[in-house]
């Protein structure tokens, strides 16, 4: 399982684990010290971390937050093994 970071202005404004090999691996947002769940798989974003980025903003504005700002530019997707 891989860790994933969203950064802009060099700051981290989205975490999210999972193994983007296995379809039905859990993607999971890391808060700090844990990991909390989603309702999503791997097979959900067919399998990228790029799809996977965007659809828990996404999901995470309907929840009441994002990650980042509609139209934001300079956002940058790096793994963290």
């Amino acid at each position: 399982m891989a860790t994933y970071q969203v950064l802009t202005g060099g700051w981290v404004v989205l975490e999210f684990s999972a193994n983007f090999s296995e379809a039905s691996s859990p993607v999971r947002l890391v808060t700090g010290d844990s990991d909390d769940s989603t309702p999503f798989q791997v097979a959900d974003f067919s399998h990228s971390p790029v799809a996977a980025a965007r659809g828990l903003n996404r999901w995470c504005r309907s929840q009441g937050g994002e990650a980042w700002a509609r139209g934001e530019t300079g956002l940058v997707l790096r793994t963290r093994r």
